[in-house]
């Protein structure tokens, strides 16, 4: 099997045959299978080039497909991968990709309860604070602030490190 072949080792073959599979399965969803074996791939080219790891996440992080895989991919990756990740972020007030996300949380939750689970959850708790004193050092109208993109992930860092007065406490 070429997807799991590991004397495949140029970064640009991999990264070219993730690429073409991603482009074809936009319509569709792909298997369990497919997605473990494109979390192989997806992890071996984030090995070879943190470069080309950071330039997947920004072309790639709205595709639902790779979401998947990246989910899939989490524990595999060293913290600062994750930490590459978490730059590449850009919280705002619109939630235009919510259910992206939350599909990406339970995927997570699903497959991932590993530490660099629990640690991506913690920066991006840690984002989304910043995200909120910068709104409110700016003086900036604040509706609906709560549900950014990354809502879901926010909640359940909460939720798995609080009890329910903490996270009240920690949300005034």
């Amino acid at each position: 099997d070429v997807l799991t072949n590991p004397n495949v080792i140029n970064k640009w073959c991999l990264y070219e045959l993730f690429r073409q599979i991603l482009n074809e399965s936009q319509k569709i969803d792909l298997s369990q299978e497919l997605i473990k074996k494109l979390s192989f791939i997806f992890l071996r080219i984030a090995k070879s080039d943190i470069s080309l790891y950071k330039e997947i996440l920004l072309n790639r992080k709205y595709d639902k497909n790779f979401i998947l895989i990246f989910a899939n991919a989490i524990n595999g990756l060293e913290k600062n991968f994750i930490d590459v990740y978490i730059e590449t972020l850009q919280l705002n007030t619109h939630s235009n990709n919510l259910e992206l996300n939350r599909m990406f949380l339970s995927t997570l939750i699903d497959i991932s309860v590993g530490e660099n689970a629990v640690y991506l959850y913690e920066k991006i708790y840690y984002r989304w604070i910043a995200y909120l004193e910068e709104l409110y050092e700016n003086e900036a109208y604040i509706s609906d602030l709560v549900y950014t993109d990354y809502y879901y992930c926010v909640i359940h860092y909460l939720m798995e490190k609080s009890n329910e007065n903490t996270i009240c406490e920690e949300l005034t």
